[in-house]
């Protein structure tokens, strides 16, 4: 079973592919975060919204409530993509192999395409 994180548009009527594999972000996420951390920028975990519910029936648990899901402004996304990505090219640290900056690369893609429709956005997690 592997993690992978993914863009969840606040429509579903746009007519480009959101899919980023998001398996590379997701092996490297203490590192990125650290990373982030270390630099004072937002973490993937900052844009992570998910309804709980979603996991219940897959790990039995009972009901728990679940925080509102969070929407983000795709200029936001951008913005924070825009700066991790530059700041891991300049320093290169080693768990920033290419396939990460990749999957990065693709979120950013789909964060410009989202903006020009005006859609908000957040990450989700695949188990």
């Amino acid at each position: 079973m592997s993690v992978a994180y993914f863009i969840v548009l606040d429509t579903d009527d746009v007519d480009f592919d959101t899919f980023v594999n998001g398996k590379h972000v997701a092996a490297v996420f203490d590192d990125l975060i650290a990373f982030c951390q270390q630099h004072s920028l937002n973490t993937i975990d900052d844009f992570t919204s998910q309804d709980v519910s979603d996991f219940l029936d897959e790990f039995e648990f009972d009901e728990l409530a679940s925080p509102p899901v969070q929407w983000f402004a795709a200029a936001h996304g951008i913005s924070w993509l825009e700066q991790l990505l530059q700041t891991l090219k300049s320093e290169a640290p080693n768990f920033a192999s290419q396939a990460v900056i990749d999957d990065l690369d693709e979120y950013l893609s789909v964060l410009k395409q989202a903006n020009q429709v005006g859609a908000s956005w957040h990450f989700e997690l695949d188990f």
